[in-house]
């Protein structure tokens, strides 16, 4: 599996209106024929940053209100922004979610990157062959009030070799992925093969094969235009080729087609089989639940009873034992008192006597 970063640079104000404006965010009109937009999916493309700008007029306006003093304005037929898209190759058992949730924290990591350039747009398109991101940025940065894309190339921001091997260690890695070999946007959007060459595979392969039904159906409309050709056995030839390509063409689809939709039931089959196994797990889950809160109320019930036992042997001990117990100790405390008492006054009585009585021998 591999990710693929690409990167282009917007000169000119038709570039703008095309690429940016009109493709990115699907202001042109577009036919469910286009080779990979689906046009009933575009209402669900997912809009990170609004589109800012609509051209390149409004932008030199606006870095114009903000350039600080002494700051040079950008000169004319000057790149004034660059383009950054991010992609990956597919992934067995990956739903649109995924794919979304690794885009989104690209898009988190791009910015980052060029944190304090000004942010065109960005945008998730989910009406494409799989989803992807674009962001747009301009080369003016809004912290240091100025245009300054000679300093972000000294500083290699712009650096896509750089770029790439910084995004598969923050990012590529946490999701398995490793770099592809990317030059440039250009290249990815005219479907050069991109990523790693052992892949064996090409981009968009389902789109290649639209491109070439498309170049048939093309010949085919000229080949019964009968001022191409010289004479009728001429023209015969031409269609039955052409409709022989289409044939191949039709199989090779086909054959995809077949290859996605077992790769998909046998998707559907794991999720199954995970999804009954989840069942089987809730299922003993919820019993061993009621069986717990079960022995919980019978422990409940025991205690509350025993409860009530101990309350009453209390009572009973104190009726029966500590009551008669204590009447006991005060009889006891008071018969010993008094007979102290009389065994001192007596003591006290005798010891007089004996002083007051007379010596009868002196």
């Amino acid at each position: 599996m591999y990710f693929v970063i690409g990167m282009r640079k917007i000169k000119t104000d038709e570039e703008f209106k095309n690429k940016i404006v009109g493709h990115n965010h699907r202001t042109r009109t577009y036919k469910n024929t286009h080779l990979n937009i689906n046009v009933d999916k575009t209402k669900h493309n997912i809009n990170l940053t609004p589109l800012q700008f609509h051209n390149e007029e409004e932008i030199r306006d606006y870095a114009k209100k903000r350039l600080k003093k002494g700051k040079r304005q950008l000169q004319k037929n000057k790149a004034f922004a660059f383009e950054i898209l991010v992609d990956c190759s597919k992934v067995q058992g990956w739903t649109e979610a995924y794919y979304i949730d690794y885009l989104v924290k690209a898009e988190e990591w791009v910015k980052n990157r060029f944190k304090g350039q000004k942010v065109v747009s960005s945008v998730i398109h989910l009406d494409e062959g799989k989803p992807h991101l674009h962001l747009t940025f301009l080369y003016f940065n809004e912290e240091l009030g100025q245009w300054n894309q000679k300093q972000m190339y000294k500083d290699k921001l712009t650096d896509l070799n750089k770029i790439l091997a910084d995004f598969e260690r923050d990012i590529g890695a946490k999701f398995g992925f490793k770099k592809g070999k990317t030059k440039n946007l250009d290249e990815i959007v005219k479907g050069v093969k991109v990523g790693n060459s052992e892949n064996g595979k090409k981009w968009y392969a389902k789109s290649d094969i639209d491109l070439q039904l498309k170049k048939h159906q093309k010949l085919l409309k000229q080949a019964k235009d009968l001022k191409f050709y010289k004479d009728k056995a001429d023209l015969e030839r031409q269609v039955n080729e052409v409709a022989n390509h289409q044939l191949q063409t039709k199989i090779q689809e086909n054959m995809l087609l077949e290859g996605e939709n077992k790769q998909l039931q046998t998707t559907n089959k794991q999720l199954l089989a995970t999804n009954q196994q989840l069942q089987a797990n809730n299922n003993q889950l919820q019993k061993q639940v009621v069986e717990q809160q079960q022995t919980i109320s019978i422990y409940r019930s025991k205690i509350k009873v025993l409860k009530e036992e101990l309350e009453t042997y209390k009572k009973q001990v104190y009726e029966n034992i500590v009551e008669p117990l204590k009447d006991a100790l005060n009889e006891i405390s008071f018969s010993a008192i008094k007979s102290k008492i009389t065994e001192l006054y007596n003591y006290k009585k005798d010891r007089e006597n004996e002083y007051n009585e007379p010596d009868l021998g002196r």
